[in-house]
């Protein structure tokens, strides 16, 4: 989908200095997947059942797994043991061995509740002046400089969390339609499943429903902010 935004929004997005790099969603959502469970015990034969139980085209070789992207890029995958998630991402087939687990018929278990990192999700604007001046006062705008997006969320969430509001950090990656951004939505307390969204920069956002109140990624806590961070090794 192709947003349009006025220029000068264009003009500050593409300066945000985002942590997120420039990779395809497709990479992001098979990084999140495999560092959302942990298996100790996982082996390669066991990582390629687990990706082409959820929908993946994955073949096993001796050491790692190869996953074929709907795009057709190959990325590849080794089991990492005692480390945090499944197996590590690889842009090159690894050279180095698997770690491999000599115990058996174990489990991939999710680390976090199913749910808690929604994708696609649009959330309804409130129209409920009181609440949209309320959350412009709790803080003066901008928040941070100019290109510190996930820093200025960061300090907006802590700043309405700590009023009592409930919130969700919303993420754009980075992608070659658009740059990457990171902001939040509050709920409106007196109108529940309404919400206001609020840019680091320019603050209360009352006009733009498609950028704003859509996103690829959101959450609650921000420490999944990681889970979507694909890195990927060469070496």
């Amino acid at each position: 989908m192709k947003y349009k935004l006025p220029i000068y929004l264009l003009i500050i997005l593409y300066l945000c200095d985002i942590w997120l790099l420039s990779y395809a969603n497709e990479e992001i959502d098979l990084n999140l997947l495999i560092s959302s469970y942990e298996d100790e015990g996982i082996t390669v034969s066991d990582l390629a059942t687990f990706l082409t139980a959820h929908g993946y085209n994955a073949q096993s070789s001796d050491h790692y797994v190869t996953a074929k992207l709907p795009s057709g890029k190959n990325l590849y995958m080794l089991p990492n043991g005692a480390e945090p998630g499944l197996a590590s991402l690889w842009i090159v087939p690894p050279s180095s061995q698997a770690k491999q687990s000599e115990e058996k018929h174990s489990e991939p278990r999710m680390t976090f509740k199913e749910g808690e990192i929604k994708k696609d999700k649009t959330y309804t604007k409130t129209a409920n002046r009181d609440f949209i001046e309320t959350i412009g006062k709790l803080t003066k705008f901008p928040v941070t400089p100019l290109g510190m997006c996930e820093e200025g969320a960061q300090i907006l969430g802590k700043t309405y969390k700590n009023s009592g509001y409930n919130i969700y950090y919303m993420v754009h990656p980075d992608s070659d339609n658009h740059p990457g951004h990171m902001w939040v939505v509050v709920e409106d307390p007196a109108q529940k499943n309404t919400w206001l969204a609020v840019d680091s920069y320019f603050g209360p956002i009352t006009k733009d429903n498609d950028y704003y109140y859509s996103a690829p990624y959101s959450f609650q806590d921000n420490n999944y902010l990681k889970l979507i961070d694909p890195v990927l090794r060469i070496s």
